[in-house]
């Protein structure tokens, strides 16, 4: 292993540890953040595959393919099964003190936050292990593009982008009212 592997699995490790966290906190409903997140990690992971000597199976595109929907899937299962409420007053106060200590304008303050709870922790936890038994499978199969951490990335990518997306069109179709 050489420091950027190591790097790059320390850094899934707290990615994945961060997205744990938050299932059970309340947080603003920003779903361009959500998206935004998920594109970042996309092109990262593109980027470190498009360069990986590894050879590309017809293996690895199928498992590949699969833990794509899983992860999407799972991000809309986490969007539609979140919990929103209208934004509370401390959140507000918080989220105003930031933007005064970056001297960013107040304006835009969302007005709403959600939790995904124990079901975003259960969902997230299924799709980790339907990644690694997916893993283990392409690496014992000889699929070692899928046996590398990027594809990883990609999954979480997938799953980022379509739980801002439905959380985007479900907070402006139910807006929530005190």
């Amino acid at each position: 292993m050489n420091t950027s592997t190591l790097t790059g699995f320390a850094l899934l490790v707290v990615l994945i540890a961060w997205i744990c966290l938050r299932q059970f906190l309340w947080s603003p409903v920003r779903p361009q953040r959500n998206m935004k997140i998920g594109m970042v990690l996309g092109i990262i992971a593109v980027a470190n595959l498009w360069h990986s000597p590894i050879p590309v199976k017809g293996g690895d595109v199928g498992i590949l393919a699969i833990e794509l929907v899983a992860g999407a899937a799972c991000g809309l299962w986490q969007a539609k099964l979140a919990e929103v409420r209208p934004i509370s007053d401390k959140t507000v106060a918080r989220l105003e003190a930031r933007a005064r200590r970056k001297e960013e304008p107040v304006a835009d303050l969302p007005e709403q936050e959600s939790r995904a709870g124990v079901q975003g922790l259960v969902i997230w936890l299924l799709l980790l292990g339907l990644r690694v038994g997916l893993g283990i499978f392409s690496s014992a199969h000889g699929y070692d593009l899928m046996s590398s951490m990027w594809p990883t990335y990609l999954v979480i990518a997938a799953n980022r982008i379509v739980n801002g997306a439905v959380f985007a069109r479900r907070t402006v179709d139910n807006r929530v009212t005190a």
